[in-house]
This record gives C-alpha cells, structure tokens and sequence, in this order.
C-alpha cells in the first residue's frame, strides 16, 4: 500500500499534470470510455496533498465541472493511488468505508477507477462514476485499464514535448501548493465545501513566497471571503 503523502509520488507532479486545459487526444478517451460502459461520466484524476484534480472530464455535474477539483479526502480516487491497483465500487451506497461527498451530494452508486501512472508512480486515475448501482465485469474493468495506459501514454508525451524547467523536489512541492491554494479557493466561491476556504488559508500561511503567483493565489483566496461573507470585505 503506498502513502498518498509520498514525496516521491508528489515530485512526480508537475505543470503537465495540473495543466487543466483541453487536450484532444485526452478527451477522446474519455468520451469512448463513456460510451463503450454507457457511463454518464469519465474523468481523468490526479490527487495531490490536499485536493484532487478532474485533469479531464466527461459529464461532470455542473458544480463539479465549474471547480474541476474536490478535497482529496472526498475523492474514490485516493484508493486506486493507495492501493496502486484498480477499484471497482459496484454500490457506494452499500460500502460504509468510502467517503461519503459524492454518494450523498452526486448520487454516485457505482464507480470503476484504474491508476494513472506518469513518471513511474501513480499519481491519480482514468475512472467512470454512475449514479445506479453497476455490476462491473472483468472486461469493464480490462476497458479502463487501457484507456488509463493510453492516457498515461499521451502524458508522458506531452511532458516529453513540454521543455519544463529543471526544479528541485523543495521548488517543485512550493509550486504544488501555491496550485492548491488557488484550487481550495476555487472550491470555495464554486460553493462545492466552505470549509476548503479555512484549509487554504492555513496552507498560506505555511508558504513563504513573494512571487506573483502567490499574491495571485492571495486574491483568489481573498474572493472566496467575500463571497463567504456575502460581498462584504
């Protein structure tokens, strides 16, 4: 079983990752996947410290698709990258030991998640959600499992393509946080937890960064309060 807070496993995260941007060859996985399961919907997940985020996405909720991220700890995805292996959830509601965010707020009773593997770790998933229970089969699951290899595939790619900067592990981790930051705020003026409010503030505070990118992720956090209070300031 591998820690989910593994440096080694988050020093493999990097700006290819947390690029949220539309990639064709990405979407196109998902939207076949989909299909082929008669799924509603298909994401692409890469879980960090504190938050998971919906790299790609098919058929998200509305609230879901405007943040593209949820707390890690109301993810089903947070066990495919402990276990390493593929989950197959054929009714949430019935399993008192998952997180209960996406059964009682999204209705999902079925679920099939296989490791997304980028860098030699598993850093998130390729996964369907339903929200009927689902008797998953053996081929169902062999269906996700490749799809998650062409993904993985198509990141290592990009990477390769992406001329990123060389960072040490301790510059690498600062980069992650400040892109949590902005994403627990994001959480907050979607509406999706108010309390992911409170946790980005505390992640500020341990940052210690003068750059733009931090006082971008100050205003962002600062937005989330108003709306928290209404507008006020």
């Amino acid at each position: 079983m591998a820690s989910l807070d593994d440096d080694r496993r988050l020093d493999c995260v990097d700006a290819v990752l947390v690029d949220l941007g539309p990639d064709d060859e990405v979407d196109g996985e998902l939207r076949a996947l989909r299909a082929a399961l008669s799924m509603p919907t298909a994401t692409v997940t890469v879980v960090l410290s504190r938050v998971q985020l919906f790299k790609a996405a098919e058929g998200l909720p509305p609230e879901l698709a405007a943040s593209r991220a949820t707390s890690r700890n109301d993810s089903f995805c947070q066990f495919v990258v402990r276990n390493e292996a593929t989950l197959k959830v054929d009714d949430a509601a019935a399993e008192r030991w998952l997180p209960r965010a996406f059964i009682d707020r999204y209705g999902v009773r079925s679920y099939l998640g296989a490791p997304l593997r980028y860098r030699g770790a598993v850093v998130g998933s390729v996964s369907v959600m339903g929200t009927a229970p689902r008797a998953f089969s053996d081929d169902d699951a062999r269906r996700v499992e490749a799809a998650a290899e062409r993904v993985s595939a198509r990141l290592e790619a990009l990477r390769a393509r992406a001329e990123l900067p060389e960072r040490s592990p301790a510059a690498n981790r600062q980069e992650l946080a400040l892109v949590e930051v902005a994403t627990l705020a994001r959480l907050a003026m979607a509406g999706v937890d108010d309390a992911e409010f409170e946790r980005g503030a505390r992640m500020l505070s341990e940052i210690e960064d003068s750059s733009y990118r931090y006082a971008s992720a100050v205003a962002t956090l600062r937005g989330g309060a108003r709306r928290l209070r209404g507008g006020e300031e």
